[in-house]
């Protein structure tokens, strides 16, 4: 009996290790292509194959081991040789074919094919990932606009376009698009902003409109509170004039406090206790750190997929990523539980609200755990770190431009926006409370400029045609095509806009023939995807940016070699990631 079994084993071997064997394991795996993995999307499944593709190569090495052991004829040196060459053999034999059959028809016959870009990329997202490690991929795409023009294939799958249409076509009222598998990679947590289809998306979204809070009831309150951290803020300026202050890290610490007292209804206080040598304190560097993450996931979503399921055995794989998740799990926890052990005023912050909303209407899935945990992640970063990121850049090109700066400080003061008073304390009860944030125009177009050229979202934000297809311009783009619509790029069109490498907020307001075509400028998202938080982000900005204008002037660091650090050292992470920005403040007087 064993020595059948011992033949049947040997049989086997030879077989599979034969020319006969090759050419059947070949149709096999052009045949795994044709009929299976040509249709769908495979990215989540991605563990699965790799572990059935582990349990095949076991059995494979093993059966090879059964057999020269049994047989006796090799040493073990030899013996261990030959399992490798059978293994590598019997890959090779399935695997070859497959990626040849894989790579004819990206390249042949794909729809895409007719679509100008780098051969290698129609052929694999390998190479858009090996060239985001040498550069940043805002700029990657827009050498492959200049180079290969506004349509680029960038994947099998993919299209980058470049043309002032696009957003609107993606994105805009009425627009079939959905988003694309990169948003699957924040599984199992299910944000807002990680729902890919029309589904389940419209009554949550309202839910979180209303928890917001961004009506116009809500808003004198959420000005008043506002200030309260403007203020302290100011005072820490002040208390640090005449050195030089690294305002990427304190704007985040000031986004981030604001972000966590609106959405979970506490203060980290980081605030408090900035000084000119503060680093960036660990919960917002949590999030900036698995944020960045993201760089490397979207454009392959079944490398992320793949590292998150595995972070548990090889936990450098993806270590900030599941890190910066914990962290919003975590704030959603605590909150959840002070719902839960004291009688907490439920409009104090947006989490309560939502959550008491969704409780009594038995919203089930809005109060699903995973989809709260996710909410929390999104909040966190949308509502703190993009935030950050405006208010930076909007600083470093008003600190390099006394004159724009000293126009936005006079419209401010027209408005009524009040200065500190000597300790740097602001009176919450002074006529601040009756600015019209929203009609301080010339600082409007300064905020615009800087959305476009530094927009938060500098590439991200793709999104996949579904059965039929989309026009841009004279162009179809087929079904199932994902589109990659940089915002980095496309604000610097000359076709949009005139002067597109400049800063001109006139463009905006006294100039508007400055812009050629405003469907390119779209930095909040169109249609129903809009940024939930995009009044209540504009409102900070604005509030932040006069009060600090009114009670300061300042300028770069002239002691810094690098002034323009902030911009060469700005990462893509999905949201941008800016440098060092030091200025130095000088009191008003």
């Amino acid at each position: 009996m064993e020595f059948q079994a011992l033949h049947g084993l040997q049989a086997v071997i030879s077989w599979i290790t034969a020319p006969t064997g090759f050419v059947i394991l070949g149709f096999l795996g052009v045949s795994s292509h044709r009929l299976y993995f040509i249709r769908g999307e495979h990215h989540m499944k991605a563990p699965l194959y790799v572990i059935l593709w582990i349990l095949v190569t076991v059995l494979i090495a093993s059966i090879t081991c059964v057999v020269d052991v049994a047989a006796d004829t090799h040493g073990s040196g030899e013996a261990i040789i030959g399992i490798i060459r059978t293994v590598i053999l019997v890959n090779c034999a399935f695997f070859l074919p497959l990626f040849v059959s894989v790579a004819s028809y990206r390249l042949f016959e794909h729809a895409l094919q007719e679509f100008p870009g780098p051969r290698l990329a129609a052929v694999s997202k390998i190479w858009h990932l090996s060239n985001i490690f040498k550069t940043k991929n805002y700029i990657l795409l827009e050498d492959l606009h200049k180079r290969y023009g506004s349509i680029v294939r960038t994947g099998p799958q993919e299209l980058t376009i470049i043309h002032p249409d696009i957003l609107g076509v993606i994105g805009g009222h009425g627009s079939s698009c959905i988003k694309s598998a990169a948003y699957d990679i924040h599984r199992p947590f299910i944000s807002l902003n990680t729902i890919r289809t029309k589904q389940g998306y419209a009554s949550r979204r309202k839910r979180w409109d209303d928890a917001l809070g961004l009506s116009t009831p809500y808003i004198p309150d959420k000005e008043t509170r506002i200030q309260l951290f403007l203020s302290l803020f100011i005072h820490q300026i002040q208390a640090s004039a005449g050195r030089s202050v690294n305002m990427t890290t304190w704007f985040s610490h000031f986004a981030f406090d604001v972000m966590t007292d609106f959405a979970f209804g506490r203060s980290f206080n980081l605030i408090e206790n900035l000084n000119p040598n503060s680093k960036l304190h660990d919960a917002p560097a949590l999030l900036s750190r698995g944020m960045s993450m993201q760089h490397y996931f979207m454009p392959v979503p079944w490398i992320g997929v793949l590292c998150i399921k595995a972070a548990p055995y090889i936990p450098i794989m993806s270590w900030e990523w599941n890190n910066a998740l914990k962290w919003a799990a975590d704030m959603c926890d605590v909150r959840l539980e002070q719902d839960k052990s004291a009688g907490v005023d439920h409009r104090e912050d947006a989490f309560s609200r939502f959550t008491t909303s969704a409780r009594r209407d038995k919203d089930e899935d809005s109060l699903d755990l995973l989809a709260l945990y996710g909410d929390a992640f999104a909040f966190a970063v949308a509502g703190s770190h993009t935030t950050a990121v405006v208010l930076t850049m909007l600083f470093y090109e008003l600190a390099r431009r006394p004159e724009l700066q000293e126009r936005a400080r006079r419209e401010a003061i027209l408005a009524g926006v009040s200065a500190a008073s000597g300790d740097g304390q602001l009176n919450i009860e002074n006529n601040n409370t009756a600015v019209a944030w929203d009609k301080l125009q010339f600082l409007d177009g300064c905020i615009n400029e800087t959305l476009r050229l530094y927009p938060v979202v500098p590439t991200g934000g793709n999104r996949q045609t579904v059965e039929k297809p989309v026009k841009v311009g004279e162009t179809w783009i087929p079904p199932q095509t994902i589109i990659v619509a940089p915002r980095w790029s496309i604000g610097r069109l000359e076709s949009a806009f005139e002067e597109p490498q400049e800063f001109i907020p006139e463009r905006w307001t006294t100039k508007p023939h400055m812009v050629k075509n405003p469907r390119a400028f779209s930095p909040f998202a169109n249609g129903r995807h809009m940024c939930p938080g995009k009044q209540l982000g504009l409102l900070e900005v604005r509030m932040a940016a006069a009060m600090i204008l009114v009670n300061f002037e300042f300028s770069l660091d002239p002691g810094k070699e690098n002034q323009t650090r902030v911009v060469d050292q700005l990462e893509d992470s999905f949201t941008a990631n800016p440098g060092e920005l030091e200025i130095v403040f000088k009191p008003l007087t």
